[in-house]
């Protein structure tokens, strides 16, 4: 539903130029009502209610006002029940309901509980787990797929989510639909047609009877995911360009047998060892990711290029200098690759598990600051048992650590600080000891020293992909 806080629009009687929507006569009734105490609908209580979703969590700039205003206004909140779910779920539905119940129970008085859950409700209205949580006819594996896709882009695109229920003729995240439509195997790129029942079943869509014979017209020459020709004429640049950088290095090797060696670079994921010797040297440099001469990675045009979430993942291995600049290019890009491979991985697992426990983005953010209590109590647990971090007997299993978050700063042995001792495994929970052996890894081993501008906890790099913005602004790595 649109944003409920029709109180926002009481600037309108102050100030015309903050208008959204003129309220009616009982809504200002209501609101003066509510605001009585702090001098009625004054210029500055307006301009306080305007900002309503950035107040804190903890504190209403304006006491009691939510709880008179929800009273009143929508019926969904006593003062000796607290709040009438049904009520709250006729308005906001049953996802955000969920989302916010946590925020809707008993406080230290009425007033702190009103606003507690009013707020979170407001602020979590536009969350795009939340617009994707409360999409009607779509399955459980398609909304999962959609969440999915959506750690794939930049987060400052997320916020378009809500733009899709405009029908808008661009879309609002581009590629973001043939992401989730190629992850549910609803479109035949072979054979160029669209899975109708599995369509259907999966996003409720076409309607029964609707005619969709026009929307089935192929289109030749337009690229998959943007009908732009000028997109698809740089993609086929990008592709040529790749190539000749291919044949390019091959040729610098040395190689002449240049079909056997494109066979070889083709199974380049599979590689123990460097199979063409200082192929991947030549790829990296030019890439404008490595300088051959000194040895040493451009760890700024890495992360503009591939992410800074691929950056964080191989950032240690980037500083392990070797002076065997094949060697260090070969170890280098070889993380990189795992990255692409792995991080994607994990993206899967943290989203299946904060569907499952029903958690925010904004919950999820937090985890950025190393709280020492976990945000959302055994969400760390979950994605540790998706992921095989420790054995049945919870030994770590430091090669799964390693595959999901990238490779360790200190010598593995250093770890050892950080492990629960088997008589605290007994008396604690085991959600919390399992946090706080991550806490301290994550200390430990990928971030706290300062030196490395891109970094975050490495749980919230997964989740919060940075933009080129970002990385411009954080990034000052040599």
């Amino acid at each position: 539903m649109e944003l409920i806080l029709i109180f926002l629009f009481a600037a309108t009687i102050i100030s015309p130029a903050v208008a959204v929507v003129q309220p009616n006569a009982e809504e200002i009734r209501i609101l003066s009502d509510c605001l009585q105490s702090y001098g009625g609908i004054t210029e500055e209580n307006s301009k306080r209610l305007v900002r309503f979703k950035d107040w804190s969590e903890t504190y209403e700039e304006i006491p009691c006002f939510t709880k008179c205003y929800i009273k009143n206004m929508f019926n969904m909140f006593d003062e000796s029940v607290g709040f009438n779910d049904e009520q709250v779920i006729k308005q906001f539905g049953q996802p955000l309901h969920k989302a916010c119940k946590h925020r809707m129970e008993p406080a230290a008085d009425s007033c702190q509980q009103a606003y507690n859950g009013f707020h979170c409700l407001v602020n979590l209205e536009d969350d795009p787990f939340v617009i994707i949580e409360s999409m009607k006819n779509v399955s459980t594996e398609a909304k999962t797929a959609m969440k999915d896709c959506l750690h794939r882009f930049d987060q400052y695109e997320w916020e378009r989510v809500k733009d899709y229920s405009k029908n808008p003729v661009r879309e609002p995240i581009p590629c973001f639909t043939k992401c989730f439509i190629d992850r549910l195997q609803l479109y035949s790129q072979q054979t160029r047609q669209w899975n109708i029942p599995a369509l259907t079943a999966k996003l409720g869509v076409p309607a029964a009877g609707a005619n969709i014979q026009h929307c089935l017209k192929q289109r030749r020459n337009r690229n998959a995911c943007v009908s732009s020709a000028a997109t698809t004429k740089a993609a086929e640049q990008d592709v040529d360009s790749d190539t000749e950088i291919l044949r390019k290095c091959l040729r610098e090797v040395g190689s002449k047998d240049l079909v056997g060696e494109l066979q070889k670079v083709a199974r380049y994921s599979k590689w123990t060892s460097e199979e063409v010797p200082c192929f991947t040297r030549c790829l990296a440099s030019m890439k404008h990711w490595f300088d051959a001469d000194e040895s040493k990675w451009n760890k700024q045009q890495i992360a503009d290029d591939l992410g800074a979430d691929m950056y964080n993942y191989c950032r240690y291995e980037l500083d392990r200098y070797n002076e065997d600049s094949c060697e260090f290019a070969y170890t280098g890009l070889r993380c990189l690759k795992q990255a692409e491979l792995y991080t994607l991985e994990t993206y899967k697992n943290i989203v299946s598990c904060a569907s499952e426990l029903n958690v925010t983005m904004k919950e999820l953010q937090k985890y950025a600051a190393f709280p020492t209590k976990e945000v959302v109590p055994c969400l760390f647990q979950c994605l540790a048992e998706k992921m095989n971090f420790y054995t049945p007997t919870y030994e770590w299993n430091l090669d799964n650590w390693v595959q999901a978050f990238g490779p360790m700063r200190q010598d593995r042995t250093a770890s050892n600080v950080c492990k629960v001792s088997a008589e605290q495994m007994k008396t604690r929970d085991k959600c919390e000891w399992m946090y706080e052996e991550y806490n301290c890894l994550e200390r430990l081993n990928y971030n706290t020293d300062g030196s490395y501008p891109l970094e975050s906890t490495t749980l919230s790099t997964v989740i919060t992909r940075k933009t080129a913005a970002s990385v411009e602004d954080k990034t000052k790595a040599s």
